[in-house]
């Protein structure tokens, strides 16, 4: 029997810290052990200790990892623990270290009979060698992460790679195993089938397993998690099949597939795996070219074009590599053929000359990329849009099922913004009275002014727009108000277009966002897109704010006829947006549905009284966004798409440039634009704030004023 004293005593021709670390073990493992047991676990540490002269800090790490081993096992399976630590001892005492160091943490994964087989698994991995030893010993310290995501089956075959790889590279098949344990988390359910591919790799070309392991790390999280077994399974595929260079190959398919919708992964393979059967190394190049094929097709286009492919190269492989590569005519054609896309590029000189023959005058068309790199304040190209010479729409369109179809989406945008141009929507004055409304500017400014004199303006839209405390609402305002009375013109005057362009804006409408999910006043503007859309149906607004909606819907309706002017617009604005200060902009409790044919009221006047009040609040800056508002913040409307963008003061503000700048001296041109004015245009417009990618008000750099001047020759 073992006593304290006894084991002291044959333990004290040692270094102290191991009678240290016998003592804080032993009252653990004695309560759990009978006493042979016991004797068995000590003479393990004293024969390991006495192994060579450094094996007692083997010994110590089996004192010291007694006391957690011994909670999650058996006392016999306690007492094997030991003992195959004690035969590891005698092959390396490091490896006998890291084997004790690492079990407190791994005996948790392991079943009573696994403790042999993991200590077997370890040791067989050293070959007597100290760069085999430096293997094993990362082998036990990395086994409870392995074990954490690997079954035990899975971890032998895991260890079986390791093994063979360290017959080519001890330092290789190291680093494969330091890679491993962060790389199993991601393979997730498809273990079997990397572990798979991983040995294949070994026998066929064992220097790209490294890089294999880098590129999966970075590969199979761009893939769909249900198609990453599928992925690894045509990867072995392709090894086997004699493809080299694996890892950037992986890398190139699993990055096509990350520039696109997740959910066509799946059918983007079903239709690879075909290709790769006929030829395995077609299906890499069909994949690679997919997102660019699909910026012309539909996925549901998608399988005609790879049956064509599989065709061609059925009768001729470099006939379809090429096919697959977009490097033949006959796959240019073929995807001329299927898509319902149109180019812009191709269209251009036809709807420059549509454009010329509206407006009676020359009307220069361009690509929206190009207004985007000029960098005076747009940012989207997919927005048709103008800056009040060109006109600019997006260089595709493939939103409906036939080429005629998206052509005519084309004329009707293109419309519209030659539209904006004919019919005055830049040419607003403030002073220029309005037709359908009492003028409202003048009292509001001069309540604004507080009896001093306004500040410089720009232009009259910048003038406008200053009389608002929130002028992102007023511009969001104007905005619908004005495209809606556009919208009018353009089916009085030009009578040609009128079906397409109903049935576009129809569509636009149908694809509105669900009114009932905005807060009240957000949902009062959406009332307002909706009524400039020409809606007929019944119109969900907050029961609370009925007569407002009422109100707002028989003053848009009076300033979106089409004799009304951008003046009307404007007053229409003032009037609504007073409206608006008095909602706030909090979640809507009940709805109620508002025809604005039968139920809206056509009077548009306001009591003289209830306006002049409504005035002077807005005058004294009682704005919207009071800041003892607890409202949610108000959210712009989604765009109306075929509208696109649309930049009153900025496109203002670079005609008065252009203006400036053709001016020949002497010329009388109005009041030119000054360094005060500018500072003041780039300091508070919410157009040029949206000019930030991030959509976050900014003021406009150094490098963007250098632009607009040289877009307008100063």
């Amino acid at each position: 029997m073992i006593t304290r004293e006894s084991a002291l005593a044959a333990l004290a021709g040692f270094p102290e810290g191991l009678s240290q670390e016998y003592e804080r073990a032993a009252p653990v493992v004695s309560a759990s052990l009978a006493t042979e047991q016991e004797e068995r676990w000590f003479e393990a540490g004293l024969q390991i200790a006495g192994q060579s002269a450094h094996s007692w800090d083997a010994a110590a790490h089996l004192f010291r990892a007694s006391p957690g081993v011994i909670a999650a096992m058996p006392p016999e399976g306690f007492v094997t623990w030991a003992e195959c630590g004690l035969s590891l001892s005698a092959d390396s005492p490091a490896l006998g270290a890291a084997y004790f160091a690492a079990s407190p943490r791994t005996v948790e994964f392991l079943g009573p009979g696994s403790v042999e087989s993991w200590a077997e698994l370890g040791g067989g991995l050293y070959k007597g060698t100290w760069k085999s030893s430096t293997l094993a010993s990362t082998f036990f310290e990395s086994s409870p992460d392995l074990l954490s995501e690997l079954s035990f089956e899975q971890f032998e075959r895991f260890v079986g790679f390791l093994d063979l790889l360290s017959r080519h590279s001890y330092d290789l098949s190291a680093e494969c195993l330091g890679l491993g344990r962060k790389l199993f988390p991601i393979v997730g359910d498809d273990k079997d089938a990397f572990i798979s591919l991983s040995l294949t790799l070994v026998e066929t070309g064992w220097r790209q397993v490294k890089a294999f392991f880098e590129a999966s790390s970075k590969a199979l999280p761009r893939v769909e998690h249900g198609q990453r077994l599928r992925f690894l399974k045509m990867s072995e595929g392709l090894l086997l099949s004699g493809a080299t260079n694996m890892p950037s190959t992986m890398l190139d398919i699993s990055s096509a597939l990350q520039g696109m919708d997740k959910g066509s992964h799946g059918p983007i393979l079903d239709l690879a795996e075909p290709v790769m059967d006929i030829l395995p190394e077609a299906m890499p190049e069909f994949v690679r070219n997919t997102p660019d094929v699909l910026e012309r097709l539909s996925l549901d286009q998608l399988p005609a074009w790879c049956e064509e492919g599989k065709r061609v190269l059925a009768q001729n492989q470099d006939g379809g590599l090429a096919f697959f590569r977009v490097e033949s005519s006959h796959a240019e054609n073929y995807l001329e053929q299927l898509s319902s896309g149109v180019e812009f590029a191709l269209i251009q000189s036809i709807i420059e000359m549509y454009c010329r023959a509206l407006a009676g005058e020359d009307v220069d068309l361009a690509d929206t990329r190009e207004l985007v790199e000029k960098n005076i304040g747009w940012v989207s190209t997919g927005s048709p849009t103008t800056e009040g010479s060109t006109v600019y729409l997006p260089f595709r369109m493939d939103r409906y099922g036939s080429k005629d179809e998206n052509f005519l989406w084309f004329k009707v945008v293109a419309t519209h913004q030659v539209a904006r141009m004919e019919f005055g929507s830049f040419r607003f004055e403030f002073d220029h009275p309005a037709t359908r409304f009492e003028d409202a500017r003048p009292q509001l400014e001069e309540a604004r002014a507080s009896g001093g004199a306004p500040s410089p303006a720009a232009a009259d839209m910048q003038r406008f727009f200053d009389l608002f405390d929130d002028r992102q609402l007023a511009l969001d305002l104007f905005s619908v108000i004005e495209d809606g009375r556009v919208d009018s013109k353009v089916k009085v005057e030009y009578r040609g277009i009128r079906t397409p362009y109903e049935r576009v804006q129809a569509d636009s409408l149908d694809s509105r966002p669900e009114i009932r999910d905005l807060p009240a006043r957000e949902a009062l503007v959406e009332f307002l897109v909706r009524v400039s859309l020409a809606d007929e149906g019944a119109i969900p607004v907050p029961r609370e704010h009925r007569a407002t909606a009422r109100r707002i819907a028989g003053i848009a309706r009076r300033a979106m006829d089409a004799g009304a002017s951008v003046e009307d617009s404007a007053e229409a604005t003032i009037l609504i947006y007073a409206l608006l200060a008095q909602v706030d902009n909090d979640e809507v409790g009940d709805w109620d549905p508002l025809d604005v044919e039968d139920d809206a009221s056509s009077e548009s006047a306001m009591d003289p009284e209830a306006l002049r009040s409504l005035l002077e609040q807005m005058g004294a800056g009682s704005d919207p966004e009071s800041e003892e508002s607890a409202d949610e913040e108000y959210e712009s409307p989604a765009p109306v798409d075929y509208r696109g963008d649309f930049k009153p003061e900025l496109t203002q503000f670079l005609d008065r440039l252009r203006s400036q700048g053709q001016a020949d001296e002497g010329d009388e041109q109005g009041e030119a634009i000054t360094q005060e004015m500018l500072e003041r245009l780039l300091e508070s417009s919410v157009e040029v704030a949206q000019a930030s990618p991030e959509g976050e008000a900014r003021s406009l750099t150094d490098e963007m004023t250098e632009n607009m001047l040289k877009e307008v020759g100063l």
